[in-house]
């Protein structure tokens, strides 16, 4: 603080051209003026290296023999007489007594600068880079003194008035951010009338070019017509602009008002989709939620092992005292075991998950039902004559009820539809009658068992077969067991050597010309238990084909051991899978069966009385 014959300063650090710095420790000017400075007289405060932490005061008349040995000049200090205050101006030049201004071109530390006007940095108090305050006059009671402000000025300033950035008005107790130019392009404002952001075109603070205001309740952003109804683009706020609005005018689905989400791809902006409120051709509003590339997710993961809590999402059309809707459910019996389920809710149970568990459509409570239902009019549209097509539905398990005949669980129509008839049981009905059942049986038409695809059986009599003229078995034999038994036609095969016998089969157009199987039936005349193995082999002749063919390597059945009482009856195994050679619908197929004695033992000729043929169709019927 100065007083009239002294300069006080505070403990502070100044800074050297050699870019180090020193500590400087508090201190007056008595230390070195005894008896304090004497009115008008001129002063210098300088540093010294040789006494570096301290300032010194001396006659400025004896300053030149002390500007040697990288001597510091800091201040010009005139003492003033007792009364007045003693002027201080940091390097640059001498003070007068009464100045009101101060012109600084280094950093000044002072406690406080008293004055009516400062300006600084400029050839003209008037124009140019500078910066400006005034406290000059006084206005009206509450709004300041006239003509007090803190100004900064543009290179280009001409004037007070001209080529302004910025501006704190005590006049309008407010702040304003320019453009810099010459003209006062306001840019923002910030006043009692709230926070305002301009387009930099207004020449004043008019609300025509407001492009966003804080209003103490509600922040909006205005488009290029400014502040005024039906100019908003966003507003965040309380009351009746409670929350976060968007505006929006258009009624495209695209330009609506909406929240659009963006990503970089290839270091540009890309749409991946919003959220926003469509209004239609006959102006009904609709939330809609759009990703062009991606998914829409809904997700709950709040955790539970209850029906009512557990990851819950549920979709209400209703918030009455009897909502209705869907929920979707996901939670854990035990053990990490989870359940998912989509399920209708009809009663007014709040948060719990239970809901309805058969909704009747009674009480005003709907009926739940996924696509339309044909004789629904509660949504004003009219019966429904017809629906979307729904092209696939993919799902693990849906649960329906039984159901009856007129009253089917999956209807089409009324008395139409799939039911259950009976415990594991899918039945199929039209005209409310049971026309078609499903169950273990098979499949029952109208009460008679249908045939369909699969495995079917080929009797081939040893009758039906004859020996090859090559290494052939030996020709049919009647034998007979006891007079009015059952007499045998057989085949026999030596246990010496392979024989071969063949036979021909034109299969069914039902039959999928894939690999067969087969079962040799035959017995002995003898009591010997040894094995007996069967083999067969097949190829297909075509249309204009040669019957010349060489028939493919046989297929072995498993041995069978004869039980030692002659003609018992001995059925051999399921062969493995035969490949037919060139296999094909519509034509022959010629067979050869042999006994392979490298792979039985039994002692004595082995009696053929059949062979059985499986084969699988691909069709229910010939036809």
């Amino acid at each position: 603080m100065a007083d009239h014959d002294t300069i006080s300063w505070g403990s502070t650090r100044i800074s050297l051209s050699d870019g180090s710095s020193q500590h400087i420790s508090e201190g007056t000017t008595t230390t070195d003026v005894s008896g304090g400075l004497v009115a008008n007289k001129p002063y210098y405060i300088y540093w010294k290296p040789t006494d570096p932490t301290v300032f010194h005061t001396i006659i400025a008349s004896d300053w030149v023999t002390r500007n040697v040995g990288g001597y510091v000049l800091v201040a010009t200090v005139t003492g003033a007489a007792s009364g007045g205050k003693a002027q201080t101006k940091y390097a640059g030049g001498l003070a007068v007594d009464g100045q009101d201004q101060i012109n600084a071109s280094e950093i000044v530390n002072q406690d406080s600068v008293t004055g009516t006007e400062i300006g600084t940095v400029g050839s003209v108090a008037t124009t140019g880079l500078r910066m400006k305050m005034s406290t000059a006059g006084t206005g009206a009671a509450g709004s300041g003194s006239t003509g007090a402000f803190l100004r900064a000025y543009t290179a280009n300033s001409v004037s007070d008035i001209t080529g302004r950035w910025l501006d704190i008005d005590g006049d309008n107790q407010a702040i304003y951010f320019m453009d810099g130019s010459e003209n006062n392009y306001i840019l923002s404002s910030m006043s009692a009338a709230g926070m305002k952001f301009y387009s930099g075109t207004s020449a004043t603070a008019s609300d025509g070019t407001t492009r966003a205001h804080y209003g103490g309740s509600t922040l909006t952003f205005y488009n290029g017509s400014g502040l005024g109804a039906g100019n908003e683009l966003v507003s965040l706020g309380v009351g009746s602009a409670q929350g976060l609005n968007l505006y929006g005018s258009d009624t495209s689905l695209t330009n609506t008002s909406l929240i659009r989400y963006q990503s970089s791809v290839g270091g540009g902006w890309v749409n991946r989709g919003y959220q926003g409120l469509w209004r239609d051709g006959n102006d009904l509003d609709h939330l809609i939620m759009y990703t062009p590339n991606s998914n829409v997710y809904l997700i709950s993961s709040n955790a539970g092992s209850s029906t009512v809590d557990g990851s819950t999402i549920k979709l209400q059309a209703s918030t009455l005292a009897t909502p209705a809707g869907w929920k979707t459910h996901s939670s854990s019996d035990s053990g990490g075991v989870y359940r998912n389920h989509l399920f209708p809710f009809n009663n007014g149970s709040g948060s719990n998950i239970v809901g309805d568990v058969s909704p009747d459509g009674t009480s005003d409570e709907p009926y739940n039902y996924i696509g339309y239902f044909q004789s629904d009019t509660r949504d004003g549209q009219g019966t429904f004559t017809f629906g979307p097509t729904i092209s696939q539905i993919q799902t693990y398990y849906i649960s329906l009820g039984a159901g009856t005949a007129a009253d089917p669980s999956l209807f089409f129509d009324d008395g139409t539809g799939v039911y259950s008839p009976a415990d594991n049981a899918v039945g199929i009905s039209a005209g409310d009658s049971l026309i078609a059942q499903f169950d273990s049986s098979g499949v029952t038409i109208q009460g008679a068992l249908a045939r369909t695809a699969g495995v079917e059986d080929m009797w081939i009599p040893a009758a039906a077969m004859r020996p090859t003229n090559s290494n052939g078995c030996a020709f049919i034999t009647d034998v007979e067991t006891t007079s009015g038994r059952p007499d045998l036609q057989v085949l026999d095969f030596d246990k010496d050597s392979d024989e071969f016998a063949q036979f021909s089969v034109a299969f069914p157009k039902s039959w999928n010309a894939g690999t067969v199987t087969f079962q040799a039936y035959w017995t002995s005349a003898s009591t010997n238990t040894g094995t007996v193995a069967w083999a067969m082999s097949g190829t297909c002749i075509g249309d204009n084909d040669t019957i010349n063919e060489t028939y493919p390597t046989p297929t072995v059945a498993t041995a069978k051991a004869h039980s030692g009482t002659v003609e018992d009856l001995n059925i051999s195994a399921v062969s493995g899978a035969m490949t037919i050679e060139n296999a094909a619908d519509g034509e022959l197929t010629f067979f050869q069966i042999l006994r392979d004695v490298s792979a039985d033992d039994h002692s004595s000729d082995a009696r053929l009385i059949g062979v059985k043929i499986n084969y699988t169709t691909s069709a229910a019927t010939d036809a």
